[in-house]
């Protein structure tokens, strides 16, 4: 089980883990679902533009 007192809050749970908490994590905000879901998409498209505008490789050109 991961520490969640670590994570969400030093103070909610108990260190042995007793008792539940019940969090729901906002959607809007800095430590929101949508802030998590552009961190996880936007480096796979930035990647992408990148590697289309700025190849790593190089093409061998014919010579004739």
């Amino acid at each position: 089980m991961m520490r969640y007192n670590v994570v969400i809050g030093g103070q909610e749970i108990s260190k042995t883990g007793k008792g539940l908490l019940a969090y729901h994590p906002p959607i809007l905000g800095r430590e929101g679902l949508l802030a998590t879901a552009i961190v996880l998409i936007l480096p796979p498209i930035l990647l992408s533009v990148l590697v289309r505008f700025l190849p790593p490789w190089h093409d061998q050109e014919q010579k004739a």
